[in-house]
C-alpha cells in the first residue's frame, strides 16, 4: 500500500497540476467606486457560468488548455437600461478586463486590460 501512495503522487499529480497550471483563464475586475452588484454570464462552447459580483470583486472563467481556432469565451453583463458582451480568446495565463464605474471597459493606455484579445460581440449591437 505504501508504494500505491508513491505511484501516484508521481504519475497522477503531475499531469493534474500541469492542467492547472497552463490552462488560462480570464477575469472581469468590477471596481471599487462603482455602485451595485454586476450580473455577468461567461458563456463557451462547453459551458454557462451566471454570477454576480460587488463592487471590488472579480469573477472569472478558465478556457482550454489547447484551444482551437474557433473556441470562444463570451462575457455578459447588465449595464443600466440593457447589456454589455465581448467575445473573448484566452490566453496563458490570464487576459484581464478591467469596468470603469459605468460598468463599461476601460480601455485606457496602463489600465490592464488586454485589449488585443477582445473582440466584438454580434448579440448586442
Amino acid at each position: 500500500m505504501k508504494h500505491v501512495k508513491w505511484w501516484f503522487l508521481f504519475l497522477i499529480l503531475p499531469p493534474v497540476f500541469f492542467w492547472y497550471i497552463a490552462t488560462p483563464r480570464v477575469r472581469l475586475h468590477y471596481p471599487e467606486n462603482a455602485n451595485g452588484r454586476l450580473h455577468v454570464l461567461i458563456i463557451t462552447p462547453y459551458e454557462k457560468y451566471s454570477g454576480d459580483i460587488f463592487p471590488g470583486e472579480t469573477i472569472g472563467g478558465i478556457g482550454r488548455i489547447f484551444p482551437d481556432e474557433n473556441y470562444f469565451m463570451q462575457i455578459d453583463w447588465n449595464v443600466p437600461g440593457g447589456y454589455r458582451c465581448i467575445n473573448v480568446k484566452p490566453k496563458w495565463p490570464i487576459v484581464n478586463i478591467y469596468l470603469g464605474a459605468d460598468r463599461d471597459i476601460d480601455r485606457s493606455l496602463g489600465r490592464g486590460t488586454d485589449n488585443d484579445r477582445l473582440f466584438h460581440c454580434a448579440t448586442y449591437d
